[in-house]
């Protein structure tokens, strides 16, 4: 990955919900940037409403009984 842009940040979904809006720490000129995500239990997710600020991570099982620290990379080649 020459000359790629890496965010590594830690988005936060609360107990009993399957969304959150993420504000990304630093902007990209574009919104082709790639998102990877890990989780720390087995689910599935995706990402919608992607900006250059941020996007909505959602995941297919709603953390339980507490809230769920998720690490993610942003990255832009």
């Amino acid at each position: 990955m020459a000359g790629a842009i890496i965010y590594r940040q830690v988005a936060t979904i609360l107990n009993g919900e399957t969304s959150a809006v993420i504000t990304l720490d630093h902007s990209f000129a574009d919104t082709n940037y790639s998102i990877h995500v890990e989780l720390p239990y087995q689910t599935s997710w995706w990402v919608t409403d992607k900006t250059v600020n941020g996007f909505t991570l959602h995941v297919g099982t709603a953390p339980s009984p507490y809230d769920s620290s998720i690490p993610f990379s942003a990255f832009h080649e």
